[in-house]
């Protein structure tokens, strides 16, 4: 890991995705967060899931947008908690549908309200169905209008009660009939009058 730490930002980014998958979760670990924004899109993808989850907060957080956006669904799913947290409000701007479809439970209920309300529309819309359940009042609050009108109406069902009762007038405003169909008689029940 040593020898790794010696090599510079140039050295680091001309690292192939075949030599990038042959370091240890050790020597991925060595990495300087600064050298990590030097990586290739292609060698990134060749971190297998342990180096994704022995990755530090700071080296995450270190990652430009467009290395986030070229991260597999496997990958994703592999970054630890806290380095969910660690992203930046750029990164999760970045994530297509398909990669917010890999969130675990656990990484979307850490997730910052900032970084909730970068996601796309549609990016949200690829949040599954116990993703969207996992969300807080705060992380529900926190949707733009845009996001609240691209929920499926499957979304739309599984948000929790309490979450549904924490949304303003205008996210509730933005629900299409379709949407608001969805609802149960608990989420109903659950509206607040004022």
């Amino acid at each position: 890991a040593e020898d790794l730490t010696a090599m510079s930002s140039a050295q680091i980014a001309g690292l192939t995705s075949a030599q990038i998958g042959a370091l240890s979760t050790e020597q991925i670990v060595a990495i300087d967060s600064g050298d990590m924004k030097a990586l290739s899109t292609s060698a990134l993808r060749g971190l297998g899931t342990a180096a994704i989850a022995a990755l530090t907060g700071e080296q995450v957080a270190a990652l430009g947008s467009g290395q986030v956006a070229s991260l597999t669904t496997t990958q994703l799913a592999a970054l630890e908690t806290a380095d969910v947290v660690a992203m930046t409000t750029a990164q999760f701007g970045a994530l297509s549908s398909t990669q917010t479809a890999a969130f675990t439970t656990a990484q979307v209920a850490a997730m910052e309200t900032a970084d909730l309300r970068a996601l796309s529309a549609v990016a949200v819309r690829g949040l599954g169905t116990d993703a969207i359940a996992a969300l807080d009042s705060s992380q529900v609050a926190a949707l733009s209008t845009g996001q609240i009108a691209a929920l499926t109406t499957a979304q739309v069902a599984a948000i929790e009660s309490a979450d549904l009762a924490a949304m303003s007038g205008a996210q509730l405003r933005a629900l299409s009939s379709a949407q608001l169909a969805a609802l149960g008689s608990t989420q109903v029940g659950a509206l607040s009058t004022s």
